[in-house]
């Protein structure tokens, strides 16, 4: 008996288009879920990075702090939860950001208390006023970047920043000792923000910059005329040039 035709061409394995269409669509998900990581965060790279993070905030805080290694004057150290992109340079990301493990954080906080109290904060410019100020009066905000390991030992961005004049991004380069991971430089460029006297005279003269500000808006707005009369009033021109 013959057999109809029923319209579906197969190869000569069986497969029809349509699933043969399927397969290849399910490879190509498959490879990319793989090569993605499940679309996921990014992980941190192979290596100690807990260990080359804590060595380089404890060297940022105690002797690179840009008050010319003298004791940190800072009370509170804001740390930033994730990696920050900017550390190095301070002016363009140099990586993407991801956010620190537990171990990570939790090697940066034991060097980091015994110098003050510690804050982990999520976005930086919410410790930021807007004439670039601290909001948390004698705090810094640390950053730092995303470790890379090389057969010289390991390269860590860094930031640290207390104000518009007080503030610093470079990479260290770190080798591992018997004692553990050791500065042994900085590699690269360095920005500088530094303040001239001590901190507590850049605190005062940001209060009086601020005063005087306030103070001229006040006068400003007293002296703007609202009418002839009102101009002329003795007293509203006495308050004027107080």
């Amino acid at each position: 008996m013959e057999s109809k035709p029923t319209g579906q061409v197969r190869d000569r394995t069986g497969a029809s288009p349509r699933r043969l269409v399927w397969l290849l669509v399910a490879t190509v998900v498959v490879l990319a879920v793989t090569a993605t990581g499940c679309g996921g965060p990014a992980s941190p790279p192979a290596g100690d990075t807990a260990g080359v993070m804590a060595s380089s905030i404890r060297q940022l805080i105690t002797v690179d702090n840009t008050f010319g290694g003298s004791p940190p004057p800072f009370t509170t150290y804001l740390i930033q939860t994730s990696t920050d992109p900017y550390a190095g340079t301070g002016t363009e990301p140099t990586a993407a950001s991801r956010a620190l493990t537990q171990n990570e954080r939790d090697a940066i906080e034991m060097v980091v208390a015994p110098f003050g109290s510690v804050q982990w904060i999520d976005d930086p410019a919410e410790y930021r006023t807007s004439d670039l100020m601290p909001t948390i009066e004698g705090s810094a905000i640390l950053g730092v970047g995303e470790p890379t390991f090389d057969d010289k030992g390991a390269l860590v961005p860094v930031s640290l920043w207390c104000s518009g004049l007080c503030g610093t991004w470079f990479t260290y380069r770190l080798q591992q000792t018997s004692e553990g991971w050791q500065v042994t430089g900085i590699e690269g460029p360095r920005a500088v923000s530094r303040l001239d006297g001590s901190l507590e005279d850049h605190r005062r003269d940001a209060r009086r910059d601020r005063s005087v500000r306030a103070t001229r808006r006040v006068v400003q707005g007293l002296l703007r005329p609202r009418s002839t009369k009102c101009l002329n009033h003795p007293r509203v021109f006495a308050q004027g040039v107080r």
